[in-house]
């Protein structure tokens, strides 16, 4: 049957979009996550949306799994099959298809990657609302579906997607938002099209269940004109929280992240592991990075409020802005090159200069209980012997501080089989315990799966139900929502 399948696909797209041969289903069987690796049966290089329509409507015919992925780095194992399946690499459909400088929109493809199109989008002094360093080979599309925080806090950029066009798990196209409406020409967008349901969401988070993106539109911002960048050090997260409220409830500022000192050693480090060396000692335990900057409107107008607004509550709770931190030159310009970009290409991926590899912890919660979540973690660390100042803390406000992403690092030696069997064992003991203290999980990929659903059973139940409507088939990334 599979090669009747393969055959059949070869006379609809074509032999030279088809791979099978060892090394490229060898590459496509594993990422970066703990998900033990499984080869693909066939990966197809998608070049345009009829291509996956075509695809997606002879997987149905013959009842094989479909599995679409948009970027050359997982860290998740959403792109590892669940079982023998056909892998759908959309990475070839990398358009920037429009951008609307005046209502401050872009829409591109699946393959189109946050350094191209951060390149694209500061031609015309915009930039997209990027999360912390993304991987280079990072697509922004899966980024935005994946509803990873952008690094920028205010409440109107928690949602920056708008609308997409989806090739839905029967091979039609479903549009969202205003794009729904036949005679659209897309240039208007907002959440919403004919009748009030946002079905955006279905697609949000789901790990490609429900069907295909082949575009997006999403919200992007202005490049400030002027823009100062303060850290701001401290001893303890308690006072980082009490000071983060302080700050965002006043809606001070730009950019607004929470690092720790390993993390903030690592970006901070411009020689490696020289610099890195150097610095993990001398690093406050806790760094708040914080941008002020000014848009096209008074832009000096605007850095002169917020500075002092910023100094008025540095004197009330007892912190210092500054400009940089101890045994380091240059640093703000540095995090200025950093924060509106991926990282680097020609570098090691940040999160693997330390040991080589991370296992990343990471969940929705309110910034007062983190300090909480913390602790559970270093107590179960020491419990398995595994050192916590190899623990990274990244934490990131969301809507001006009513929420927060919270993420923990912990890094680990690839090469090191005893390392890695310690660590994930250590990543899932301490999953269950912080889901079962109250941290939610919105993007449960991986182990986190049972422990998320097998807790909320009518969500769950809910999810079957529109999974059977929607895909009757089952042909859509099998088993990744603990179906």
């Amino acid at each position: 049957m599979l090669e009747e399948f393969k055959g059949e696909l070869v006379s609809l797209i074509g032999s030279e979009k088809i791979l099978d041969d060892p090394k490229t289903l060898e590459e496509y069987s594993r990422d970066h996550s703990s998900q033990p690796p499984r080869k693909p049966f066939l990966v197809v290089k998608a070049k345009n949306a009829e291509d996956v329509k075509k695809v997606i409507q002879l997987a149905n015919k013959y009842c094989v799994p479909v599995v679409p992925r948009s970027s050359h780095v997982g860290f998740y194992g959403a792109a590892i099959p669940e079982e023998l399946a056909v892998v759908l690499d959309l990475s070839g459909m990398d358009k920037i298809l429009d951008v609307d400088e005046r209502n401050r929109w872009v829409r591109f493809e699946p393959g189109v990657t946050w350094g191209k199109l951060q390149e694209e989008l500061a031609k015309r002094n915009l930039m997209a609302l990027i999360p912390l360093l993304p991987h280079p080979a990072k697509s922004a599309l899966t980024s935005h579906l994946e509803r990873e925080p952008p690094l920028i806090p205010k409440q109107e950029y928690q949602e920056p997607l708008i609308s997409l066009e989806m090739v839905m798990p029967t091979g039609e196209i479903f549009r969202t938002g205003p794009a729904a409406a036949p005679a659209t020409k897309l240039k208007v967008h907002s959440p919403f099209g004919p009748g009030p349901i946002e079905w955006r969401k279905l697609f949000m988070g789901a790990q490609g269940t429900f069907g295909v993106a082949t575009w997006v539109t999403v919200k992007v911002e202005y490049l400030p004109k002027i823009q100062k960048l303060y850290f701001i050090p401290f001893n303890g997260l308690e006072e980082v929280v009490e000071a983060t409220y302080a700050i965002q409830h006043r809606a001070i500022g730009h950019e607004y992240f929470i690092l720790n000192d390993l993390n903030m050693a690592i970006l901070a480090s411009e020689k490696w592991p020289e610099d890195f060396n150097r610095l993990r000692g001398v690093m406050p335990r806790f760094t708040v990075v914080l941008c002020i900057a000014g848009g096209r409107r008074l832009p000096e107008e605007k850095i002169a409020y917020e500075e002092e607004a910023l100094f008025e509550e540095a004197s009330r709770h007892g912190f210092k802005p500054v400009s940089t931190l101890p045994n380091t030159k240059a640093l703000g310009k540095r995090f200025l090159n950093l924060i509106r970009k991926p990282w680097p290409k020609d570098k090691p991926y940040w999160k693997f200069l330390y040991k080589g590899m991370s296992r990343d912890i990471f969940f929705h919660t309110t910034l007062d209980k983190t300090p909480r979540y913390l602790k559970t973690l270093f107590d179960l660390a020491e419990d398995y012997r595994y050192p916590v100042h190899d623990i990274g803390v990244y934490i990131q406000p969301m809507e001006l501080g009513r929420v927060c992403h919270c993420e923990f690092n912990l890094y680990l030696n690839p090469e090191n089989a005893e390392e890695v069997r310690l660590v994930d064992d250590l990543f899932k003991e301490a999953s269950e315990k912080l889901i079962s203290m109250g941290a939610f999980f919105s993007r449960p990929y991986g182990v986190w799966a049972r422990m998320v659903y097998s807790r909320c059973a009518h969500y769950h139940s809910a999810l079957r139900k529109l999974k059977k409507i929607f895909d009757p088939n089952n042909i859509m990334n099998p088993g990744k929502l603990n179906l």
